[in-house]
């Protein structure tokens, strides 16, 4: 992996950890749909801006496709994602999106012909295992939560839907630029959601002050973050980049959860930590 795609992945990671502890704050106080809603319309106008800086409209007539099976896998990953922790606790749905990088691994190979070495593969199976273990803490309730939870189920179809996002946003990318790929994609997925939400009859509740500001700040550090991602995998393979995002943003995760919100680092956490930096130095330097 060059030095560039190196940074791009750090600094797209940091920024996704970021994002997602706003978007951890804001949960307090909106629901999952129009908080998706929202983040997705919010990047919008920015993104829009950016395609006009550059002077073109829309992207070639060859984006149709893959453009289009992209947004619809994000429509059915969001939808699946929201209704899995409806049926399911946290504690046995979120830790199997610890999956995506394996997932990536497959749908790259199989999609853009990547392959990543011996020692990068050993490495992305090593933070999957540790990752599951961060989030999940005991592996044989999670496993049996697949028999038992249809939330688990549902939330490794998220993961496997999130891995070929990130494989077909690769493919658009040969057809449209950076921003004109971000702005058709929010575009039609917070689009989407908002007229199945108004169709349904719920109301979209005011924010207040508060909330309004944190979306914002939400708002754009998503834009960086889903921007510099989508640099980055440009330049390096996406599973080679999903395992440095994920590794990341957990550890992100556990600092700040630690800071803000007072949780409890155990033992198999700090291990777990540990075997997550070990599969990113095999990785990076496979």
């Amino acid at each position: 992996m060059s030095g560039l795609a190196l940074s791009l992945c750090l600094a797209s990671a940091l920024a996704w950890g970021l994002f997602d502890t706003q978007r951890k704050l804001l949960a307090r106080s909106l629901d999952s749909e129009a908080l998706v809603i929202r983040l997705c319309l919010g990047m919008v106008p920015l993104a829009a801006a950016a395609v006009l800086l550059e002077g073109a409209a829309l992207p070639s007539m060859d984006y149709l496709l893959p453009g289009l099976i992209t947004l619809a896998l994000g429509i059915v990953a969001n939808l699946l994602f929201m209704h899995s922790l409806r049926v399911s606790p946290l504690s046995l749905t979120i830790p199997f999106l610890s999956l995506v990088p394996a997932f990536s691994v497959l749908g790259a190979f199989l999609l853009l012909g990547e392959k990543p070495s011996l020692p990068a593969l050993f490495g992305i199976g090593l933070v999957a295992i540790s990752a599951l273990l961060i989030n999940g803490g005991q592996g044989v309730s999670l496993w049996r939560a697949l028999l038992n939870e249809r939330g688990s189920v549902m939330m490794c179809g998220v993961a496997l839907l999130w891995a070929m996002t990130s494989v077909l946003d690769k493919k658009c990318l040969t057809h449209s630029s950076i921003a004109q790929h971000v702005t058709l994609q929010n575009l039609g997925i917070g689009g989407t959601l908002l007229l199945r939400r108004r169709l349904s009859g719920k109301p979209m509740a005011r924010l207040d002050a508060g909330s309004f500001r944190g979306l914002l700040l939400a708002i754009v550090c998503g834009l960086g973050a889903l921007s510099l991602q989508l640099a980055a995998i440009q330049l390096t393979q996406v599973s080679l980049m999903e395992t440095l995002k994920r590794v990341v943003g957990l550890l992100m995760a556990l600092m700040l959860g630690r800071i803000l919100f007072g949780e409890t680092l155990r033992t198999h956490t700090l291990w777990a930590a540990a075997g997550m930096v070990l599969g990113v130095i095999l990785v990076v330097g496979g």
